[in-house]
């Protein structure tokens, strides 16, 4: 399989990445008016609970983003098992689950909460369940990159959400909240969810369908010619 690397493929790789993330945190969203029986808050980094949820619902719903995330990553493993291809192997690292351990050694991250609610604080602990947890999507996205230069096409879709990630909460501000570009919109709510950041979900949604596209149009550009 030929893992492209030009700006249509990174970009619907970008914006596919935009899109598994907003599976997470709304899956929390949802999920905790559910079985919270109201709904929260969400911006496009971050969730809250509503006020007075009892305890076993406020964990679940802390755990189902993740759960989302493991679920696309592993799913994707499932589908480049049984028929290697560019959108399967670009959702095992969309899904950034390969990442997760990172939010717990910065201090951080859904699993570290819930770790930490139920009396266990120890960082490096979770961060190495989770590095372990991610790793087979990845070594199987690795075999299934059966082309030249793959090392350093898998490094860069292992490495390239982090910065995206690391930057997510300056990017939610300019979507919702009090610095937002468009405040109107975002005081618009859908189910909670501002207006705003339902339209920063259909733009991602456009932008990955035109440059898979416009990937599909070059035939991919295999990689023996980049």
């Amino acid at each position: 399989m030929a893992v492209p690397v030009t700006p249509a493929a990174i970009g619907a790789f970008l914006c596919l990445l935009g899109l598994c993330y907003q599976a997470h945190e709304l899956g929390h969203h949802l999920f905790g008016g559910i079985v919270c029986g109201r709904l929260g808050t969400v911006s496009l980094s971050t969730f809250t609970i509503a006020d007075g949820c009892a305890r076993v619902p406020d964990l679940t719903t802390e755990l189902l983003g993740p759960a989302i995330s493991l679920v696309i990553a592993y799913g994707a493993t499932a589908w480049l098992r049984h028929r290697p291809s560019l959108p399967a192997f670009g959702l095992v690292f969309a899904s950034y689950y390969h990442l997760r351990w990172v939010p717990p050694m910065l201090g951080g991250g859904d699993e570290l909460d819930v770790a930490r609610k139920l009396g266990f604080d120890h960082a490096w602990v979770i961060a190495a369940l989770l590095f372990l947890i991610g790793l087979s999507p990845v070594v199987i996205a690795w075999r299934a990159a059966m082309t030249r230069g793959r090392w350093w096409r898998v490094g860069l879709a292992y490495l390239l959400p982090l910065p995206i990630l690391l930057e997510v909460d300056t990017f939610a501000g300019r979507v919702s909240g009090p610095g937002a570009l468009v405040p109107a919109l975002s005081r618009i709510e859908l189910l909670h969810i501002p207006v705003s950041l339902l339209l920063v979900d259909l733009a991602l949604a456009v932008g990955f369908a035109i440059m898979s596209r416009r990937c599909r149009a070059t035939g991919g550009l295999p990689s023996e010619r980049l």
